[in-house]
C-alpha cells in the first residue's frame, strides 16, 4: 500500500505481520505455531485462500500501518 491511505479489500495484496498461538484446553497459550515478527513480514493476496475467511474478513477495511489485535476460535482459523 502507499501513502494515499489505502485500506485493504478484495484482491489487495497485504504484508503483515501476524502470530498464531497454540492454546491448551483452557484457553491459555501453549507455544507460538506460527509467528512473524521474529523475522520478516508475511505477504498474502485477500481473496486467494491464502488465509482463512474469517481472518482476511478481520483485515477488511484496515488502512496502512493499521496496528489490530484479535482471537479467532480455531474453527474460524486453520480448525483443531
Amino acid at each position: 500500500m502507499s501513502e494515499n491511505n489505502q485500506v485493504v479489500g478484495q484482491q489487495s495484496h497485504v504484508t503483515l505481520h501476524y502470530r498464531i498461538a497454540v492454546l491448551d484446553n483452557a484457553g491459555h497459550e501453549v507455544s507460538d505455531f506460527l509467528n512473524t515478527f521474529k523475522g520478516n513480514p508475511a505477504t498474502v493476496a485477500i481473496g486467494q485462500a491464502q488465509l482463512a475467511p474469517f481472518m482476511e474478513d478481520k483485515l477488511m477495511g484496515l488502512g496502512e500501518g493499521a496496528h489490530e489485535s484479535f482471537n479467532l476460535s480455531a474453527d474460524q482459523a486453520f480448525g483443531d
